[in-house]
C-alpha cells in the first residue's frame, strides 16, 4: 500500500512557500540576485503543497465512494474501493 500524503505535510510545505516568498522579494529589494534561487525553491514548495493536499483530498473522497451492497450498510469485505 502507498504512503498517503498528509494534510500536515501540505500545509507545512504551504507555509515554507511563503517563506521562500518572502525571503526573495527582501533578497530582489537588496540587489541580491540569490533572489532566483529562493523563487525556485518557493515554486518546489508550491507544487509539493499542491500534490500532498490533491492526494489528502483523494483520499477522503475515495474513503466516501466506499461501495455497500451487502445490504446491511456495512462494506463486506469484497467490493471495497471497487464496485461490485
Amino acid at each position: 500500500m502507498k504512503p498517503r500524503p498528509s494534510r500536515h505535510v501540505a500545509l507545512a510545505a504551504f507555509v515554507l512557500c511563503l517563506l521562500c516568498t518572502a525571503a526573495a522579494v527582501v533578497s530582489f529589494a537588496r540587489g541580491a540576485r540569490a533572489g532566483v534561487v529562493w523563487v525556485l525553491a518557493a515554486g518546489f514548495c508550491s507544487n509539493a503543497a499542491w500534490y500532498c493536499a490533491r492526494g489528502t483530498r483523494a483520499v477522503a473522497r475515495t474513503a466516501d465512494a466506499v461501495v455497500t451492497s451487502c445490504g446491511s450498510g456495512e462494506a463486506c469485505g469484497s467490493c471495497v474501493g471497487k464496485a461490485c
